[in-house]
C-alpha cells in the first residue's frame, strides 16, 4: 500500500495482489544495464508471449544451470531480469 508519505517522494507506482513496485527517477538519470530487479514469474511462457506481442526484446539467459530466464529493457534502457519461478528461487 502507499503510504502519503511515499506518495510525496514522486515517481509511479503499482500495485497487485500482494505486491508494489514504485519507480522513480532523478534528473541526471542514466540506465542500469548492468545492475537490474529481477522478478519471479508464475506464467513465465505467456509473459514472454506478451512482451513479444507488444514488440519487446527478449534476451535469453542460460547461464545457470536448471533456471529458465530472460532479459528485458524497460522504455528507457534498465536491465530487467525475468525468472521462471517453476525453475528458480
Amino acid at each position: 500500500m502507499v503510504t502519503p508519505i511515499l506518495a510525496e517522494r514522486g515517481g509511479r507506482w503499482y500495485e497487485r495482489d500482494y505486491a508494489t513496485l514504485h519507480l522513480g527517477v532523478q534528473g541526471d538519470f542514466r540506465a542500469a544495464t548492468k545492475a537490474h530487479a529481477a522478478f519471479l514469474i508464475d506464467d513465465y511462457n505467456m509473459t514472454l508471449e506478451r512482451l513479444r506481442g507488444a514488440g519487446i526484446e527478449i534476451r535469453p539467459d542460460d547461464s545457470i544451470a536448471g533456471t529458465t530466464r530472460s532479459y528485458v529493457d524497460d522504455p528507457v534502457g534498465n536491465r530487467i531480469e525475468l525468472v521462471d519461478a517453476a525453475t528458480g528461487r
